[in-house]
């Protein structure tokens, strides 16, 4: 699973596999906005923009850089 391993860059005082722990404990934006806000909650909103890209909506991960892929930091050198 991404961020598990590799730098990504100044320490910010968080453990290394921060990320991967939030997501594994709420899900992902979709796991979160169904139950919370999906068409049968009281809001009864739909994902609307808040989809993905690729579904019409306006989310987009951006990609992560080559440097930080391969586990150093341009920075570095």
């Amino acid at each position: 699973m991404p961020g598990q391993t590799g730098f990504f860059g100044p320490d910010p005082g968080l453990s290394r596999d921060w990320a991967v722990r939030a997501i594994s404990a709420v899900g992902g934006h979709g796991e979160i906005f169904k139950p919370h806000s999906g068409k049968n909650t009281p809001l009864r909103l739909n994902r609307g923009p808040n989809r993905l890209w690729s579904r019409g909506g306006l989310l987009h991960a951006p990609p992560i850089p080559i440097n930080f892929r391969l586990g150093f930091c341009a920075a570095q050198g």
